[in-house]
């Protein structure tokens, strides 16, 4: 949601001759949770799933713009957020001014892993009874709220209250009916590799594009 970059927005809206729009992609953060078909991956071809589930937050986003009357914009996209930018400026490039990736999920290709047989079964038993940990988000979301506001944030310097509020609007935010994730499960691995990789989809975006990667990721 568009809260975690609260401590963003006063600094971008002070960039001359910018108006800056903050919006979440539907089904997520704040905006409407609408129903998602959730479709068995294994019965469709990848390439169809993708686009599909890409379709749910794309197709919005086009529909906003073209009521907005925006013609160019410059597109900033940050994590699900990069992935799902480049992707949208790969559809509307006449309608993308620049276009900025900061640290974007589902970059790069998803490297092999050496697990026991085991491992791999347990893997896939929790991916079929939680995909994308909507059980866990939804049962620990008050867990999860702390544990930003305790230990990956206390070391910012960011206000006592204004971490008081990131932890509920975590909170309260990990408790909305989930569809954004079950769309987003069928473009991302559980792993949150993408099944079409960014990096291999980077020769079809044509318009100016820049990447902000922070020194302290989790992945490479």
């Amino acid at each position: 949601g568009m809260g975690m970059y609260v401590r963003n927005l006063d600094a971008l809206s002070k960039v001359p001759n910018i108006r800056v729009h903050a919006i979440d992609w539907i089904g997520m953060g704040r905006s409407s949770r609408c129903k998602f078909s959730k479709w068995p991956v294994s019965k469709m071809d990848e390439e169809r799933v993708v686009k599909q589930s890409l379709n749910f937050f794309l197709k919005p986003l086009e529909k906003w713009r073209k009521r907005m009357r925006i013609e160019k914009m410059i597109l900033v996209g940050h994590s699900l957020g990069g992935y799902l930018c480049a992707n949208y400026a790969i559809r509307h490039p006449d309608h993308v001014l620049r276009l900025l990736l900061v640290s974007p999920e589902g970059l790069g290709v998803r490297p092999e892993e050496k697990k026991s047989s085991w491992q791999l079964r347990a893997a896939k038993f929790l991916r079929k009874l939680d995909p994308r940990n909507l059980i866990i988000d939804r049962g620990l979301g008050r867990v999860k709220a702390n544990y930003f506001a305790d230990k990956k944030w206390s070391n910012l310097g960011i206000a006592s209250r204004t971490l008081e509020s990131l932890s509920h609007y975590i909170d309260s935010i990990s408790a909305l009916p989930h569809s954004g994730e079950h769309a987003a499960n069928l473009f991302l691995n559980d792993d949150n590799y993408a099944r079409v990789p960014l990096i291999e989809r980077m020769r079809d975006v044509k318009v100016p594009t820049a990447f902000v990667m922070g020194d302290r990721q989790s992945r490479d």
